[in-house]
């Protein structure tokens, strides 16, 4: 049986939890959310959700697939054997290939308008000139086929190189930037 290979560090496990409980719509959709939601009192509830319902589930996870050694399904077989618990692990299964595919349409984005960034395309756009922009950009089925292609293929080729040399790796890369880029975006922002 070929041996299951193992996080190289804390602090990747780490930036990779984070990584993966942040997520894109916590940066980009809570705000907007809070905003209109009831703003401190709405940011209050998610903070004690977070802290009395996810947590204790996160934590609860954890120690099962330590204790197991096994994946989503195959942990609550070993742990649980002859009960219908594995129905649990595959309903996580089915749910993370939902938000895959919603996060690969939102990473194709991602991607078209880091391309677009970089060519500085938008600079000077005004709001209705961005709007504009995006609908051009979703209506287009060749650019939002090809970008989310490209999002899945990048997953592809970083989870095919292991937790060690994919994921753990990129996420010491790309958590250290995902912050840079926010702190620089707010203190432009709040400075312009």
């Amino acid at each position: 049986m070929q041996q299951k290979e193992k996080w190289g560090s804390k602090i990747g496990f780490i930036l990779a939890s984070a990584g993966s409980a942040i997520g894109i719509g916590a940066i980009w959709k809570l705000p907007y959310v809070a905003a209109t939601a009831g703003g401190g009192a709405f940011f209050l509830l998610f903070l004690v959700i977070t802290l009395f319902v996810v947590m204790p589930i996160l934590i609860a996870e954890f120690i099962i697939g330590r204790s197991s050694g096994g994946d989503a399904i195959l942990a609550y077989k070993t742990l649980a054997p002859n009960t219908k618990w594995d129905l649990l692990g595959k309903l996580g299964v089915i749910g993370a290939s939902i938000l895959f595919s919603f996060y690969s349409v939102v990473g194709g984005w991602i991607i078209t308008y880091l391309f677009k960034a970089l060519s500085m395309s938008l600079a000077g756009a005004k709001q209705a000139e961005l709007l504009q922009e995006f609908s051009n950009t979703t209506a287009n089925p060749y650019l939002s086929l090809g970008a989310t292609f490209i999002f899945i293929l990048l997953n592809v080729l970083v989870i095919n190189r292991g937790v060690v040399s994919g994921i753990e790796k990129m996420s010491k890369f790309m958590m250290p930037a995902l912050f840079y880029f926010i702190f620089s975006f707010n203190y432009s922002f709040i400075n312009a």
